[in-house]
């Protein structure tokens, strides 16, 4: 992961600051725009109606631990930031580069305080 100050990235520090907050409500709050919908994507924090894969398949993945857990809402709503150590934003381009395809919304990586250090 990144290091602290750059925009993509929330440390412990920032995230320390509101441990009652899901990490869906964080993220909504201070970077929305890792929300924001791409091109041709929904937005995972408005999409209504659509099925569960397609959600996953079109909007934000997320990654905890290094390890893909899928629809960005669903996921970033079981976790709280007081359980958190870091989050990062990745753009479609990387995220694609290192995981594959079906990035078009890009990556939150996600490190969680019992995860590997």
């Amino acid at each position: 992961m990144r290091s602290a100050g750059n925009p993509d990235v929330l440390t412990l520090q920032q995230l320390q600051q509101h441990p009652e907050l899901t990490a869906f409500e964080f993220v909504q709050q201070w970077r929305p725009l890792w929300l924001r919908p791409r091109r041709g994507d929904i937005n995972v924090g408005t999409a209504t109606g659509l099925t569960e894969e397609l959600q996953s398949e079109r909007g934000i993945r997320v990654y905890v631990d290094g390890a893909y857990q899928g629809d960005g809402t669903n996921v970033l709503n079981r976790l709280w930031v007081s359980d958190l150590r870091q989050m990062e934003w990745l753009d479609a381009s990387e995220a694609s580069q290192r995981f594959g395809t079906g990035h078009s919304s890009g990556a939150i990586l996600v490190n969680s305080r019992q995860g590997r250090r």
